[in-house]
């Protein structure tokens, strides 16, 4: 048996031994723990390092997405940029054509003249000198050849079907005087201030009418004899405009006073089938002294200068025109041949007085007396009056092939051919001088300059500038110089307005091909187109196929002077013309939307041209389309706009809630307020509501309201006052406020969702947020009622987002876009909002179509929508 203290040793060795073994399991686990924890911060380092890795890949993923984005948004500009200048481009292209067809005209008249040879003249001529002793026999030949030719070319120039009555350069007339009563030259009845002539004082019978001489050279003014003004008491009578020295061919001239005189032709007033017409020109006339007398043979009452001889032949009575014919003498038949000087029975007593002024060896009265006469020898007499035929036939058209080979000839014959043979050549000097001056155009003489160029009768000519080349007169046009084209109209340089160069095309076309409004209008006021020598309002590219609406609508700056040219053509246009295609298939629309003139697209619209609107061109294109290409680029009304309002909900702690209207027919507690709505569906249905609300809430329902309780008031008193009831048993009874079904709500579920509103400012209880008929009724509702502006934006902001939406639903959206613009005012619409439907009305088909609807037309909704679009476009 072992000792207590040899157990006790043992005892202590095993725990020792046991301690041991138990601290060494510890230090293993210590060591797998730290292990253990080694390996979890390197399983969360690698965590974070992913983490990372994909916080860097989206990063770089909603970059290249954003990347992708702009690409987008890069390729839809580039695509918009594209086809707008394509469509300039083809706008620009007829534009671009007419300028270089008018700027070809300048040297096509140049070559025109090189390409005259006269081969028919020069012969005759030529075989003239070889019998120069026979002068008579070769002035005839001169005659005989220059008829044929003047013929031939009139023949294929000519389009007139019936034959021309000759005008005679010499014939009878009347004139006015304002005190004077005398018959009616046609028809022998009493009429007040026109004198037919003369009536002699001792011989009854004898009557002599007033003879007129109509002077194509005379470049000055009117004239009327001394005599006949002192006859006629026009000193009295007429308005005197002033006083301009006149000069004649020989260098005579003379301070003459002007007046203001009306006189007719007897010749046009006959071929009028009413007896009674009468057709008058009113002119300044010089008063001249002469020295013949009235009835002696010679004797000239009124010298008509060219302006109005060719005012007088260009006129068609009554389906005939006329042929002005220079007579070679003066015709015996207008005169009685005897002085009646002695015997006239004068309005202001006898006394003419006679000034001859002898300047340079010549009579004043040499200044207009016919040149005729004093080429009356030999081949001249041939000569000049074939000349003033070609004169006459020049001023009808004056681009004639006949005339410039003439010219051509005469200037070869002067300065090289056998007409010195003749004795003619200073004969050919002057009329080639005064050829060149009636046909073509003014040259760069200034007003101190003189004219001492007549045309058959020695007419007489005032100082201004001369006609030169007809260059003169496209480089004018071109250049917009208005004073030289109205100084070569006058003097009688331009007398068609279908006048054209080589190339084909009009001064009209030519003027407006060059951006010349003031030019192309001044022509249009000479040459209306119901005129004889009238502009022609059909004419036509010949290869665009443009017309002149297509050409003035791309004009730019498209200024006043534009506007009332386009006005003035459109309006005496036929209607086929107005509605004419070019080679494009494009209309004048199509032009004007492709330069952006609103002003032409204004007009259309008014006339009620919406169809052209709409009309596809070659292409495809549409003046429609056109304008959305333009909007686009302009990036113009893309988004929808949103309404800025606060949008708070009354807070939670408010018990108003509990007392809005529950349904149709219930009533909320302390309900005084009948609220009556006309339903399309169920007919006239009534709500309850409270005065206090709909009154803070409205200031038309606020003034309604308190009408009818002072209406109440007064029935009231009225009552009281006669016994029918007592006032302190009385009760006010309930209000009761009507909607107006056509301008205000006719739906039960709109009335309803506004009631609520007004009680709670939740917009969310709106529960046709989608149907844009009840949104368009709610807008509409309060808008006109003054409700809060919470409500109203809840409206169009539902209703915008349905026009711009694509889907199937945006149709019934789209057909509202006419009349919210027609109402735009009444429904207080912000700018940026009228743009947004303006666009829509142009883009959408439906709402395109929706606006024959409306009350006001398709055609005052197109212009509203324009007059918001326009600005967008103006250039600063």
């Amino acid at each position: 048996m072992a000792s207590p203290i040899g157990a006790k040793q043992a005892l202590k060795e095993e725990w020792q031994l046991a301690a041991q073994e138990a601290s060494g399991s510890y230090g293993q686990c210590v060591v797998e723990m730290k292990q253990l924890q080694a390996e979890l911060l390197e399983h969360e380092d690698r965590r974070e390092e992913l983490g990372r890795a994909g916080a860097t890949a989206k990063r770089q993923s909603q970059a290249a997405a954003a990347e992708v984005c702009k690409a987008s948004d890069a390729l839809d500009e580039a695509t918009r940029s594209y086809t707008a200048a394509k469509a300039d481009k083809q706008q620009k292209e007829a534009q671009e054509e007419a300028a270089e067809d008018a700027l070809q005209a300048h040297e096509d008249v140049r070559h025109d003249f090189l390409r005259l040879t006269g081969d028919a003249l020069q012969a005759h001529l030529i075989s003239a000198s070889a019998a120069k002793e026979d002068k008579a026999g070769a002035a005839k030949d001169v005659e005989l050849a220059l008829d044929e030719a003047l013929q031939s070319s009139s023949s294929r120039s000519s389009s007139l079907t019936r034959p021309l009555v000759d005008f005679p350069s010499w014939t009878t007339g009347s004139i006015y005087s304002g005190a004077a009563k005398s018959c009616h030259p046609a028809t022998g009845q009493l009429r007040g201030g026109w004198v037919p002539g003369y009536s002699h004082r001792e011989i009854p019978t004898v009557k002599q009418r007033f003879v007129l001489h109509f002077d194509s050279g005379n470049l000055s003014h009117t004239c009327i004899s001394k005599t006949t003004f002192d006859f006629l008491g026009l000193a009295s009578s007429a308005k005197k405009c002033g006083i301009e020295e006149i000069r004649g061919v020989h260098g005579a001239s003379k301070q003459c006073p002007l007046y203001e005189i009306k006189f007719t032709v007897d010749l046009v007033n006959n071929m009028h089938p009413d007896p009674g017409h009468i057709f008058a020109r009113t002119v300044t006339a010089a008063v001249l002294e002469t020295n013949s007398k009235p009835g002696e043979v010679g004797h000239l009452d009124l010298l008509v200068n060219a302006e109005e001889t060719c005012k007088f032949t260009n006129l068609e009575v009554h389906g005939e025109k006329f042929r002005f014919d220079v007579l070679h003498t003066v015709p015996v038949a207008l005169y009685v041949e005897q002085p009646l000087i002695d015997g006239l029975i004068t309005r202001e007593g006898l006394g003419v007085l006679q000034l001859e002024m002898a300047i340079n060896g010549a009579h004043l009265c040499d200044g207009y007396s016919m040149s005729i006469e004093r080429r009356a020898k030999g081949a001249a007499l041939m000569v000049s009056a074939l000349l003033d035929q070609a004169l006459a036939l020049a001023r009808r058209a004056p681009d004639l092939v006949a005339v410039q080979r003439m010219e051509a000839l005469l200037a070869w014959q002067v300065e090289l051919g056998p007409a010195a043979d003749l004795g003619v050549t200073p004969l050919l000097q002057h009329a080639l001088k005064e050829l060149c001056e009636c046909v073509h155009g003014l040259g760069p003489g200034h007003l101190d300059s003189t004219s001492g160029g007549s045309s058959g009768s020695g007419g007489l000519s005032a100082p201004g500038p001369q006609l030169q080349r007809p260059e003169v007169l496209w480089s004018a046009i071109v250049n917009g110089d208005t004073h030289t084209v109205d100084s070569i109209i006058r003097q009688g340089g331009l007398v068609s307005g279908r006048t054209k160069d080589p190339s084909g095309h009009s001064v009209l076309w030519n003027a407006l091909a060059f951006q010349r409004a003031e030019v192309a209008l001044l022509i249009l006021r000479h040459f209306p187109p119901d005129a004889l020598h009238g502009v022609s309002l059909g004419e036509l590219h010949h290869r665009s196929g443009n017309s002149l609406l297509h050409l003035i609508s791309s004009l730019q700056p498209f200024t006043p002077v534009c506007e009332g040219l386009f006005a003035m053509l459109f309006e005496r246009m036929p209607e086929a013309v107005r509605l004419h295609r070019n080679a494009r298939g494009q209309t004048f629309v199509h032009v004007a939307a492709g330069r952006l003139n609103f002003w032409a697209l204004h007009f259309a619209a008014a006339r009620g041209l919406l169809p052209l609107f709409s009309a596809e061109d070659g292409e495809g294109w549409t003046p429609r389309k056109l304008l959305a290409s333009h909007l686009a680029s302009k990036k113009v009304a893309e988004e929808v706009p949103i309404s800025v309002v606060d949008q708070s909900r009354f807070p939670s702690w408010s018990s108003l809630g509990a007392f809005q209207p529950p349904s149709a027919g219930s009533a909320p507690p302390f309900a005084d307020v009948e609220v009556d709505v006309v339903d399309e569906e169920r007919g006239c249905v009534r709500l309850h509501s409270h005065r206090v609300i709909l009154s803070a809430s409205s200031e038309v329902w606020h003034d309604t309201l308190r009408q009818q309780q002072q209406q109440q008031q007064q029935q009231q008193q009225q009552q009281s006052a006669s016994g029918q009831q007592d006032a302190s048993e009385s009760s006010p009874s309930s209000c009761v406020l009507a909607l107006d079904p056509k301008t205000e709500c006719s739906s039960l579920e709109v009335a309803i969702c506004a009631l609520r509103f007004l009680y709670t400012r939740d917009a969310e209880s709106c529960s046709f947020r989608s149907n844009a008929p009840l949104l368009f009724q709610l807008l509409r509702l309060s808008t006109r009622c003054k409700l809060p502006p919470q409500l109203s934006a809840l409206a169009l902001d539902n209703l915008l987002q349905g026009v711009d939406d694509a889907s199937g639903t945006a149709g019934m959206a789209a057909s509202l876009v006419p009349t919210l613009i027609s109402e735009a005012g009444a429904l207080l619409l912000s700018q940026e909002v009228r743009r947004f439907l303006a666009r829509r009305l142009i883009c959408h088909d439906a709402a395109w179509d929706a606006a024959e609807a409306t009350e006001v037309g398709a055609a005052a909704v197109l212009e509203a929508a324009l007059a918001e679009l326009e600005p967008c476009f103006r250039r600063l």
